[in-house]
């Protein structure tokens, strides 16, 4: 498996993953990087992939998102600019897929009519040079709304636009997540292109709003023929004062994906980060873990997906393996009697992993199992005396009900006998599991002690008085 920290190689091992020619992103970039290349103020470095236009973005440290040092910031001036930067696939790229984190910070509309417009993100043919194929993000300012709404608008035949739908304006000087998928029409012409955009409405701490779920769009580019090939960032802005800043940039010719999300349902998800993938197979892929502005991988609060080709999400899987205790030992706590008539259940549920195979058969596998139930007390009649070192609790006892599930049917010990309650805590040694390390299984559960001694029949009593004896024959009471 791997350990789940930043920047670290995990293994995720299951089925149905299906292939991914290419493992890795067709670009990913966090903008973390260090050297004299890439300080503060430098322009978007060409070496990582990028193209670059004149004026271009440049990288900054002001307002970062939590866990990042770097970002690429753009300003506008309140004059008209043409400037950004891109990345060219060099071929068509479609499927296509984009994720991003953005925040705007808008100040004012210089002119406050119409033409104040920014586009800072779009779809172009090859060489940057035609008139985009889709413009994602395109904010109008006019003098009646400000600060700018969102729109987006799709290129059309005979160099006109039309706006497929609009999103909802966010939350100025906040960071937030958003997505896009687009499949080009085919033929070219044909109304059956794809366009999915996903918008964290209100920012971070939100849960993801699918805004354009189209599948019905005929695409058009110049002359049926130009695809979609290149992706651009704060591409041209005219008459707005604002900065834009942009981090965490994947983009790529699948859905294919692994991301980390605050939910094990994915549409509750409020945080979700990508993973960088490096091999895939269809039972098999391997990542570098991008913990992005989650604080704490292993708070027992985070799930991984995988998402295959046609956006199909699995169930989550927690980053933290677990183990719950269930069954008639818990509520209520056990008592002695019942141990030492047997027939309580102890139900152990793994999380995050499996138990293995051949756990509950007679090996060396089922006992380091048995040997993980342990007292806190050590009573020479006590559980680790009479259920572990004396041999009571064995491997039939125990059963793998499925995957997850170990069933423990604990045995009749009639010569268990406390005199104070044990507490009972289950550690899963790793052998049990598909798991790297042992798990503490949860709640401990707690056996009470009925046993009260042998009744002793020549006690004396004296309070400061007479002295009464008892007799087992009769009361015999002598005064001074």
């Amino acid at each position: 498996m791997g350990t789940w920290a930043d920047a670290q190689n995990i293994v995720i091992s299951g089925a149905n993953f299906g292939a991914k020619t290419v493992p890795a992103p067709a670009i990913w970039d966090d903008f973390d990087h260090v050297g004299a290349a890439y300080d503060v103020g430098d322009p978007v470095a060409v070496a990582d992939g990028w193209e670059i236009a004149s004026p271009t973005s440049s990288y900054n440290s002001t307002a970062t998102r939590t866990g990042s040092t770097k970002h690429v910031r753009s300003t506008w001036d309140g004059t008209s600019q043409a400037f950004g930067f891109g990345y060219a696939h060099g071929a068509t790229l479609s499927p296509l897929y984009v994720t991003f984190w953005i925040k705007q910070d808008w100040t004012s509309s210089e002119e406050g009519g119409s033409a104040d417009q920014c586009k800072w993100f779009r779809i172009w043919h090859d060489s940057h040079a035609e008139d985009p194929v889709f413009t994602g993000i395109m904010q109008w300012a006019t003098a009646s709304a400000d600060p700018p709404s969102w729109a987006n608008n799709l290129r059309r035949e005979n160099s006109s636009y039309e706006s497929i739908s609009s999103f909802t304006d966010p939350v100025d000087n906040t960071w937030f997540r958003m997505e896009f998928y687009l499949v080009e029409s085919s033929p070219l012409t044909t109304a059956n292109g794809t366009v999915f955009a996903w918008h964290q409405i209100g920012g971070e701490g939100n849960t993801f709003t699918k805004e354009l779920n189209h599948t019905d769009i005929a695409f058009n580019t110049v002359g049926g023929t130009n695809h979609l090939e290149e992706v651009w960032f704060s591409d041209y802005g005219r008459y707005l004062v604002q900065t834009l800043d942009l981090d965490d940039i994947y983009i790529d010719d699948t859905q294919q994906r692994v991301e980390i999300g605050d939910n094990e349902t994915w549409a509750n998800c409020t945080h979700r980060e990508i993973q960088i993938p490096s091999a895939w197979a269809d039972g098999e892929i391997t990542i570098t873990v991008n913990a992005g502005s989650i604080a704490n991988l292993l708070d027992g609060n985070h799930y991984l997906f995988v998402i295959d080709s046609n956006g199909n999400v699995s169930p989550g899987s927690p980053l933290v393996e677990g183990g719950a205790v269930t069954g008639t030992v818990i509520p209520g706590g056990c008592t002695e009697s019942k141990i030492v008539s047997g027939g309580k259940t102890v139900v152990v549920t793994v999380s995050g992993t499996t138990f293995v195979a051949t756990f509950g058969d007679n090996n060396a596998v089922t006992t380091a199992f048995i040997q993980g139930f342990d007292s806190a007390q050590a009573e020479a009649g006590g559980w680790d005396a009479k259920m572990i070192t004396a041999g009571a609790l064995t491997h039939a006892a125990v059963t793998r009900t499925d995957a997850n599930t170990a069933t423990v049917i604990l045995p009749a010990v009639g010569t268990y006998q406390i005199t104070s309650a044990e507490t009972i805590t289950l550690t899963i040694p790793a052998t049990s599991t598909e798991a790297d390390d042992a798990i503490v299984a949860t709640p401990d559960f707690v056996i009470s002690a009925e046993y009260i001694g042998a009744e002793n029949v020549s006690a004396t009593y004296d309070a400061n008085g007479p002295a009464v004896t008892y007799n087992a024959n009769g009361p015999a009471i002598t005064a001074p």
